[in-house]
């Protein structure tokens, strides 16, 4: 527990920046959730349980190490312009 207020995201806006970015994936996961759902006609795939990928979205991408790294790197720009919001914000 002592580890997690070493983190303090209250005040430290790297993490802070990073958890909003996570969220915002979340919340893109989510709305993939919906697509399918009503693609497939068949609500349960409406289930924030379910991992599903954008690929069953958009059949064009598949897992290979470009996508693989481009989400990676996809993360780490969103993080780090989200800092950048954060630190312009702050004044």
């Amino acid at each position: 527990m002592q580890s997690l207020h070493k983190l303090d995201p209250e005040n430290n806006q790297g993490i802070r920046a990073t958890l909003y970015v996570i969220g915002i994936g979340g919340a893109l996961h989510f709305a993939t959730l919906f697509i399918i759902a009503i693609k497939e006609n068949n609500w349960v795939w409406f289930n924030p349980l379910f991992a599903i990928d954008v690929d069953r979205v958009f059949p064009g991408l598949k897992n290979n190490p470009l996508t693989f790294f481009g989400g990676w790197l996809l993360l780490a720009l969103g993080s780090f312009t989200m800092y950048k919001l954060l630190q312009r914000t702050k004044k």
